[in-house]
């Protein structure tokens, strides 16, 4: 079932991306003249703490198996073959979510930086309709890498979960025997 979710997950992304992209430039264009800069700077917060408590949760999951998949790897049992290729797999899907959940935090400092090096200069203030379609633009697309992020953490916790049950599963069925 996982592996279903994730095939169509994987084939209708780029279709998502595109989609998601033409949507959030029709809103922003649309939506900015009643958004405030209080608006976005409550949003660039939450983004921030949303972003740190996914950093530390996936760095758990990576903080338990890298060790894991290490010495399956390095032990090459044959029976493990396999699994240290999905473990393998699941610890590239968690670096992936480090690291997009990071290029969000980097997002929101560039944000404040770029806030504080710009506004109030007679460049912003000639062009500040531009100016605002793009911040809102750009809270726009770093919600949506995060909602990805937060997906991929469910993703995995149910991978895991899956796992447990198979595990439990297989042991009850061996005892029987």
């Amino acid at each position: 079932m996982l592996k279903v979710i994730r095939l169509i997950f994987k084939r209708w992304i780029t279709w998502v991306i595109m989609m998601l992209i033409l949507l959030v430039s029709g809103m922003s264009y649309f939506l900015a003249e009643n958004i405030t800069y209080n608006n976005v700077t409550n949003i660039m917060s939450v983004l921030q703490n949303v972003s740190s408590i996914i950093f530390a949760i996936v760095g758990v999951w990576v903080g338990y198996l890298y060790p894991k998949l290490i010495t399956e790897i390095i032990n090459n049992r044959e029976n493990d073959f396999f699994d240290s290729k999905t473990e393998t797999k699941k610890m590239e899907s968690l670096i992936t979510t480090i690291a997009l959940s990071a290029i969000v935090l980097i997002g929101v400092l560039v944000f404040y930086l770029l806030v504080l090096f710009i506004k109030g200069s007679s460049f912003y203030i000639d062009n500040f309709n531009f100016f605002k379609m793009l911040g809102v633009m750009y809270t726009f697309i770093l919600v949506c890498i995060q909602i990805y992020c937060i997906f991929s953490v469910i993703l995995s916790n149910v991978s895991f979960v899956n796992k447990l049950y198979k595990l439990l599963n297989d042991k009850k069925m061996d005892s029987r025997l």
